[in-house]
C-alpha cells in the first residue's frame, strides 16, 4: 500500500478511536441525565398517589398529564425511605440495556462514517494517482522528443491547472526545439556554403602559386597571374568581411545607432565608389525626394546595406541603362525605392533572392550570393523591411520601408 495512504489511514484510525471514546462518554453522560429525569418522574408519581389516593382512576390519569405541576419532594422522601435513589436505576437491567444500546449505536454510527470516509479517501487517492501517472507518462514522452500527446484538462483543481501549465510549457519547448533544429540545419548549410565559397579563391590562388613556382614565366603572363591573385585575394577578403558582419548581426552583438539618417546625403555617399563603372556603362542615376527626409538608423551600416543594392543594380544594368532612387515619408514609415532597367530576376528566384548564398539564374559568375542577404539583415536590424519586384528584361525594384514605431 502507498505510504501516503498508510499515513492517512493511521491518522484516521487514531481520530476514530478518539471519536468512539468521546461518543461513549457522551452516551454515559446523556444516560445519567436521563436517569435523573426518570427518577424525578417516578417521585412525582408517588407524590400524586400520596396526595390524591382518594380520587378515581380518571382523575389520577388527568393528574398524571399535569405531572410537572406537582412538587416531587414528598415522593423523593418516600422513595428514599425504601432505599431508592437515582443511582439505583443504573442497576436495573432495562436501564443497562438502554445505555448499552445507545453506546453501541453511537459507536456504529461513528465507525460507518469513518469507513465511508476511508473509502472515499482511497478512491480519491487512486483517481489522483492515475492522473499523476498520466502526467509522468506525458513528461517521459516529452523527454524523448514526443510532443504529439495532448495533456490539456478542462477539470477544476490544482492538478488540472498544473497539467495545463505543463502543456503550455511543452508547446514552448516544442517551438524552441524546432527553432534549434532549423538553426542547426541552417548552420550546417551555411558552413557548407562558406567552405565552398572560400575553397574557390583558395584553389585559384594555389594553382597560380604552383605555376609561378615553376618559373620561366613570360613577363606578360606574370602580370596576368599577379592580377588574378590580387582579384582572388580581394574576393576572399570581401567574403570573410561580409561573413563576419553577418555573424555579428545574427548574434545581436552589433548595436545599431538610432540617429537621423538623411537619405539624400546617404545615397550620394553610396554612389561615390561606383562613379567609374557608372560612367563606363553610361548609366543614368536619378535621385528624387525631399532633402529633409530621414529615418532613425545607423549611417555607416546603412551605407553598407545600400552599397550592396546599388552594386547589384549596376552589375545587372546594360549600357546606357537607368537607375532610379526615390524616397518619401509618411506618419507610419519612410520608404526608399531603388529601381533599375536591368536584366531582371526570374520569377522563381524572387522569393529566395535575399537569402544568403543564393545565386539566381542571372547571377554573375563571381557572385557568392551574400551581398543582398547582408543588406536585408542590416535593414531589419533598423526596424525595416525589404521587398523585391522584378520582371525579366524589364528590371528590378527594391522597396525598403523603415517604420517609425517597432513592428
Amino acid at each position: 500500500m502507498n505510504r501516503e495512504i498508510r499515513k492517512v489511514i493511521a491518522f484516521s484510525t487514531a481520530a476514530l478511536i478518539i471519536f468512539i471514546i468521546a461518543g461513549i462518554l457522551t452516551s454515559i453522560h446523556v444516560m445519567n441525565l436521563h436517569k435523573d429525569s426518570i427518577y424525578r418522574l417516578k417521585a412525582s408519581i408517588v407524590a400524586i398517589a400520596i396526595e390524591e389516593s382518594s380520587n378515581s382512576e380518571t382523575q389520577i390519569l388527568d393528574l398524571l398529564n399535569d405531572i410537572d405541576s406537582f412538587d416531587s419532594t414528598k415522593g423523593v422522601e418516600m422513595l428514599s425511605k425504601i432505599g431508592l435513589g437515582p443511582d439505583s436505576l443504573a442497576k436495573r437491567q432495562d436501564f443497562n440495556i438502554l445505555q448499552n444500546n445507545m453506546i453501541f449505536y453511537v459507536t456504529l454510527l461513528i465507525l460507518l462514517v469513518h469507513i465511508t470516509y476511508i473509502i472515499f479517501l482511497i478512491y480519491g487517492h487512486k483517481k489522483q494517482k492515475s492522473r499523476i501517472d498520466e502526467l509522468i507518462y506525458y513528461l517521459e514522452a516529452v523527454s524523448v522528443g514526443n510532443y504529439s500527446l495532448d495533456l490539456r484538462d478542462n477539470q477544476e483543481g490544482s492538478l488540472s491547472i498544473l497539467k495545463n501549465n505543463i502543456y503550455k510549457i511543452t508547446g514552448m519547448l516544442k517551438e524552441h526545439n524546432e527553432e534549434l533544429t532549423y538553426e542547426r540545419n541552417e548552420l550546417a548549410k551555411a558552413i557548407s556554403d562558406i567552405s565552398h565559397q572560400i575553397k574557390t579563391p583558395l584553389t585559384s590562388l594555389q594553382v597560380t602559386s604552383d605555376v609561378l613556382r615553376k618559373g620561366n614565366i613570360p613577363k606578360s603572363k606574370l602580370e596576368e597571374f599577379h592580377r588574378i591573385m590580387q582579384n582572388q585575394i580581394s574576393r576572399l577578403n570581401w567574403l570573410v568581411s561580409a561573413l563576419l558582419k553577418l555573424a555579428k548581426l545574427d548574434s545581436n552583438t552589433v548595436k545599431m545607432k538610432s540617429e537621423k539618417v538623411y537619405i539624400k546625403e546617404l545615397m550620394e555617399k553610396v554612389i561615390q565608389p561606383f562613379l567609374v563603372p557608372i560612367e563606363l556603362k553610361e548609366i543614368n542615376i536619378s535621385i528624387s525626394g525631399d532633402n529633409k527626409t530621414f529615418y532613425l538608423g545607423d549611417f555607416e551600416w546603412s551605407l553598407e546595406a545600400f552599397s550592396n543594392m546599388i552594386k547589384n543594380c549596376i552589375e545587372h544594368t546594360e549600357m546606357k541603362g537607368k537607375i532610379f532612387i526615390e524616397f518619401s515619408s509618411n506618419p507610419l514609415y519612410t520608404e526608399i525605392i531603388i529601381e533599375d532597367t536591368g536584366k531582371g530576376i526570374a520569377k522563381e528566384d524572387i522569393p529566395y533572392i535575399l537569402n544568403r548564398f543564393y545565386r539566381g539564374k542571372n547571377a554573375a559568375s563571381d557572385s557568392v550570393g551574400i551581398g543582398l542577404a547582408l543588406s536585408k539583415s542590416i535593414i531589419e536590424n533598423q526596424n525595416g523591411i525589404v521587398k523585391v519586384e522584378s520582371k525579366l528584361g524589364i528590371g528590378t525594384k527594391f522597396m525598403i520601408k523603415f517604420y517609425k514605431t517597432k513592428i
